[in-house]
């Protein structure tokens, strides 16, 4: 079976809205190991949860921990071998259960992405779930597209690989989460590019990532972040995040030669924004340093994103 870890940070006004309906679309399936990982919610989040769902079980912390943390204390607690990580303004839509355990069946599969629709402020909608990735110009970049297309990968089941599972709306098989050591706690918060590392590690290691239409979610996009956050300091975290993702994961040596000299270039011309997300940064070394002596890749840069070199946008 399947179980479903929902974090939460200070969301009661968003749980009001989606954890009635998917605690009630999740049993009439025969889902029943829930698990909201709360990050210290000063609400009443816990409270209302539980009154709503009394079985649910509850990772609480005293004290804020951050998101890729809480995410891994839920998934610590599921019963099942398959986890659907989602955030708490995601809504179930659809869920073939059979489908997505018979994918994990297959030892190389990571994780699986469902279809995952946001609704504009024009009206217009977006799937926020198929993507790949690309370096170029000493940069490594992650795009959504609806239209990715792969070469040189077996399909499975006919799912698209895609470079990266949104940690909001995800499947997870839980003894490989665990085994390639979980979401990375040191990004900073909000933490814009964790699940991009996660799965990039992943890929790292000779597993994919999948996309499937087999299982679809809406997201309201409501999180709490963006009453703490102003939209300058998560554009400034979300850039050093992507610094810390790079400088730890990237391996190929001209990949790196070719991303430093951007780096200095944007040093000489004195980019603020670049330099303020540097700063950040370089705090970020002795985790870098640690992981890089102990990564043990199956894969090269090159290797993983050439998957996407036919990639073509409509």
């Amino acid at each position: 079976m399947i179980s479903v870890v929902i974090t939460n940070f200070n969301g009661k006004h968003i749980l009001e809205t989606y954890f009635k309906n998917n605690v009630e679309f999740l049993l009439n399936l025969g889902l029943t190991d829930i698990i909201l990982a709360d990050d210290a919610s000063s609400d009443d989040s816990i409270t209302y949860a539980t009154l709503i769902y009394p079985d649910l079980t509850v990772v609480s912390h005293k004290k804020n921990v951050g998101l890729p943390q809480n995410c891994n204390d839920g998934i610590h607690y599921a019963k099942h071998d398959i986890i659907l990580l989602l955030n708490n303004d995601m809504l179930l839509k659809k869920l073939d259960v059979d489908y997505i355990l018979n994918l994990f069946q297959h030892d190389d599969v990571f994780a699986c992405a469902p279809k995952i629709m946001r609704k504009h402020d024009d009206g217009s909608t977006m799937n926020e779930s198929p993507n790949y990735g690309f370096f170029k110009g000493g940069w490594f970049s992650s795009e959504l597209s609806e239209n990715v297309l792969t070469h040189s990968i077996e399909l499975i089941h006919g799912c698209k690989p895609i470079l990266w599972g949104c940690g909001g709306g995800v499947f997870y098989h839980k003894q490989r989460f665990l085994d390639i050591g979980s979401f990375d706690k040191h990004f900073y918060t909000p933490s814009y590019g964790d699940d991009l590392d996660l799965s990039y590690r992943a890929w790292k290691l000779g597993f994919c990532i999948l996309y499937t239409n087999e299982a679809e979610l809406f997201h309201g996009h409501s999180s709490t972040f963006k009453m703490l956050f102003s939209k300058e300091k998560i554009q400034e975290i979300h850039l050093a995040n992507h610094y810390y993702f790079m400088w730890k994961n990237i391996s190929d040596w001209d990949f790196l030669v070719s991303h430093f000299i951007t780096v200095f270039i944007k040093i000489i011309t004195f980019q603020i924004k670049d330099l303020k997300a540097l700063v950040k940064a370089f705090k970020k070394l002795p985790y870098i340093f640690q992981y890089r002596r102990n990564a043990n890749n199956h894969k090269s840069d090159k290797m993983i994103l050439s998957y996407w070199n036919a990639m073509k946008v409509s």
